[in-house]
């Protein structure tokens, strides 16, 4: 069920308030200011009261290591619905907010997850938060109403938003499967020693196909996978044309957001270690944001991060405790945390030490700093 009639109008007042005042005074609003001017004014249009039980600001999210405070959490029942990170509205949201929002989600274990600074929304999914499920700003509102009242505490309630994430993320799932083997579908469709028609090697191979997607995903079930990939659009998309012509969406829905193609390292995060996927996405997050010029390898032995020289300087192994991070460092430092290395997954005198991380909270400034020069010194061919 859609936003209702006579809320559109009331939205679209909103915006165009909104928008004036971030034009007079957003330059000088604090969070707080925009939090109470900005945020709360649009959780009343989306039904939730700001002062009431089922609205918790400053929501205490606990962890191994210490206590935060999430700006919003929206509760049914009592259980967390909805996290909402605000940033006050002159700041630019950045990969540095995401990862504080993914750090808090872990704990918090919410249904989505929400950034914003009162004028940019930004709405994650739960299982896989470097997708976004979709994005508006006051100035396109109009154009996403619909998306918008899934945040509203009749959608949340009712389930339709649990309902709507999940078959957006089955939908991105899908997509990405099906990008990863289609030239590989297509040669074999091809080879006419197989005897098949598109259609007859789409009735072999489906049920294989949705067993893959669900085994190597998070959250998934064979119902909603077998919903999402349908024979008729797949017969359009396989139908005889060139292995290498890009993959279009299979529907309007089926758009990607910024996920990365799928490598064997997503494929070793499911099962028992899949809740090491917001650890590894907050490590990843935080590797590539130190230059432009990091490519990211997975091997059959371990994953690693390299420079464009080819060379690597920082690598990722998963043991039963966690995630164990291989860094280049100098040869001296020593901490109670590191621990010496000789061969770290078959990087020889490239990595010389390496520390176990088993959640985001482990993420920390030292650890940053450690990545930093393992980035530095990862520009030199070998480093005893």
């Amino acid at each position: 069920m859609g936003i209702p009639e006579d809320l559109r109008s009331l939205v679209r007042i909103y915006a165009d308030l909104a928008q004036q005042m971030i034009q007079d005074h957003g330059h000088t609003m604090s969070e707080q200011e925009t939090e109470t001017r900005l945020i709360e004014p649009m959780l009343e249009i989306l039904q939730w009261n700001p002062r009431g039980i089922n609205v918790r600001k400053g929501y205490q999210v606990k962890t191994e290591k210490n206590n935060y405070e999430a700006d919003y959490v929206l509760m049914i029942d009592q259980k967390p619905r909805v996290l909402i990170e605000v940033k006050k509205v002159a700041h630019n949201l950045n990969s540095d907010n995401v990862i504080q929002l993914m750090k808090y989600a872990f704990y918090v274990k919410a249904d989505i997850s929400v950034l914003t600074n009162g004028n940019e929304w930004r709405v994650y999914e739960p299982y896989h938060l470097r997708s976004m499920i979709f994005q508006f700003s006051l100035e396109d509102i109009g154009n996403n109403l619909d998306s918008l009242w899934l945040l509203s505490r009749n959608s949340v309630g009712s389930g339709l938003l649990k309902e709507e994430v999940n078959r957006r993320y089955t939908i991105d799932r899908v997509n990405e499967y099906i990008q990863k083997n289609r030239a590989d579908w297509v040669r074999e469709i091809a080879d006419t020693s197989t005897g098949l028609s598109v259609y007859g090697y789409i009735q072999k191979n489906q049920d294989d196909w949705i067993k893959d997607i669900v085994s190597t995903s998070i959250g998934l079930t064979q119902d909603g996978v077998s919903r999402i990939l349908d024979k008729t659009a797949l017969l359009d998309e396989l139908s005889p044309t060139t292995p290498d012509v890009e993959l279009a969406p299979i529907t309007d829905d089926l758009k990607v957001h910024d996920t990365d193609e799928r490598t064997w390292w997503d494929d070793r995060l499911t099962g028992h270690y899949a809740s090491l996927r917001p650890v590894s996405d907050v490590i990843k997050a935080r590797v590539m944001d130190l230059g432009e010029d990091i490519r990211f390898d997975s091997e059959r032995t371990c994953t690693s991060f390299k420079r464009q020289n080819g060379y690597c300087f920082i690598a990722l192994i998963v043991d039963k405790c966690g995630i164990r991070i291989g860094l280049l460092l100098d040869k001296h430092v020593e901490h109670k945390s590191l621990q010496k290395e000789t061969n770290f997954g078959g990087w020889q005198n490239r990595v010389n030490r390496s520390l176990e991380v088993s959640s985001v909270e482990d993420i920390d400034d030292q650890l940053v700093r450690w990545m930093r020069e393992s980035y530095d010194r990862g520009c030199d061919r070998v480093y005893l």
